[in-house]
């Protein structure tokens, strides 16, 4: 009996020992959890910012839909040959989930992007294949060394009096007209004539 209670008297404490040392492995196993949840969240932010890095970095291609190895010619995407015309692009954009202002993923404010050629509320413009014609034009004249001002009476297109009215014609003085009225208001002109003097021979002629 006595055995037995000496025995309870030593195992006693070892107990609290032991509980205590599970309270502590306990605690640390709770801080190493922490630290491991605050390296986690450390590295995936580090891991979008290499992400963005390497988004930003990249070569990017001129037209939005088309990748960067595809447009071998560095088109831009008004003029891409696969979606050639502003129905096939708006379209796309839709299926790409961009916005039509801005090109870029859509988005819930609004960009106040604006049409350059209609003032519009949207970036692909129909009109802007008209304005295709002066680029070729331009091309064609730097193909051939030859400059936009020397063709302008070729390609102009004379006025009608129907759609427009006549110009005004411009008034042009003679310039011997401009020199008497010059003359006249000029304040300095007005008075006697000063004697000059003239060198002739050595001598000084009044």
């Amino acid at each position: 009996m006595l055995d037995e209670v000496d025995l309870s008297m030593q195992i006693e404490p070892l107990q609290n020992a032991i509980n205590k040392l599970e309270k502590k492995i306990e605690q640390l196993g709770i801080v190493h959890q922490q630290g491991i949840e605050m390296l986690n969240f450390k590295l995936q932010s580090y891991e979008r910012v290499f992400e963005t890095l390497l988004q930003r970095t990249q070569p990017k291609s001129n037209c939005v839909f088309c990748s960067y190895e595809d447009n071998k010619d560095g088109h831009p995407t008004g003029r891409c040959c696969r979606f050639p015309d502003a129905v096939a692009r708006v379209v796309q954009a839709n299926v790409l989930q961009l916005c039509n202002k801005c090109l870029q993923q859509k988005h819930d404010e609004d960009c106040g992007f604006r049409c350059a050629i209609c003032d519009q509320g949207h970036n692909i413009c129909a009109e802007k294949e008209a304005s295709d014609l002066g680029a070729s034009l331009q091309e064609l004249l730097d193909e051939h060394s030859l400059h936009r001002n020397m063709i302008a009476k070729k390609f102009h297109e004379k006025r009608s009096a129907d759609e427009l009215p006549p110009r005004r014609k411009r008034s042009i003085r003679h310039p011997a007209d401009e020199h008497k009225v010059k003359h006249h208001n000029n304040p300095y002109l007005q008075g006697e004539i000063l004697k000059t003097v003239q060198k002739k021979d050595g001598k000084n002629l009044w």
